[in-house]
């Protein structure tokens, strides 16, 4: 019994002591490049990071959706002032469900955006219809911030998550 208990403490101790695998290192997506910015014109970077994480925040609007089309969008918002804005996009192979988010510049660097009050990543909008020329992401300003709002139709559908 006692060479038995022996035993089984060594068994014991070589599989605690078992080499452990780390943890992949966690992506700080407000840190990953999206794009860049040359001479005025945008050029999207590696996004496979966000792309995975996006599709799995949309898993709630359309199960075993993929993203594709991904593009960033120059524009100019129009209101009490004109303002500039970068936006990344895409949307499902159906058209069904149109995703967005605002992006900031840096040395001519395009980083997902931040609130400039509490520094949290802004909101991944999700516009969910099927409507013909509609239902799609579009900037506005409010209060002097812009905000992604989903053109009208009937059918759609407004829905803000955070990704980190």
């Amino acid at each position: 019994m006692k060479a038995f208990c022996i035993a089984a403490f060594f068994v014991l101790t070589l599989i605690s002591c078992k080499k452990t695998e780390k943890e992949p290192a966690s992506v700080n997506y407000a840190q990953v490049v999206i794009g860049t910015t040359v001479n005025g014109r945008v050029q999207l970077a590696d996004i496979s990071a966000i792309k995975a994480k996006w599709e799995e925040a949309i898993k709630d609007e359309s199960k075993n959706a993929k993203l594709s089309g991904f593009e960033i969008l120059k524009g100019t918002v129009e209101g009490d002032e004109a303002a500039e804005y970068y936006m990344l996009v895409a949307r499902t192979d159906d058209g069904a469900v149109k995703t967005a988010s605002l992006l900031s510049i840096k040395d001519g660097k395009l980083y997902l955006g931040q609130d400039n009050d509490s520094g949290r990543p802004l909101p991944l909008v999700i516009c969910r219809g099927l409507c013909d020329d509609a239902c799609a992401p579009v900037v506005n300003i409010r209060n002097g911030r812009q905000y992604i709002n989903c053109t009208p139709c009937l059918d759609c559908k407004k829905h803000e998550t955070e990704v980190r």
